[in-house]
């Protein structure tokens, strides 16, 4: 099972977006898919069918931005 990157990584990784290269990220990212872990344990979908959607480079920033969002939604009733 995958974890899901923090909050600190996500923003870490917006941040470094401009100067990590492909090969770097890959490295570093590989096996993820558009999913995230929430606080209680969850693992949920960022968009439909994201859990067969791969996490790359060229879609990077969108990962976060979905990830951000869902996590920051977690907490509304």
């Amino acid at each position: 099972m995958l974890i899901s990157p923090s909050r600190a990584e996500l923003e870490k990784m917006q941040k470094d977006s401009e100067y990590i290269d492909e090969n770097a990220f890959e490295n570093r990212f590989a096996s993820r898919s558009f999913t995230t872990t929430l606080s209680d344990g969850c693992s949920v979908a960022l968009e439909e069918g994201g859990a067969k959607r791969e996490l790359t480079f060229a879609n990077r920033i969108e990962y976060v931005r979905k990830t951000l969002y869902a996590r920051m939604k977690e907490c509304e009733l």
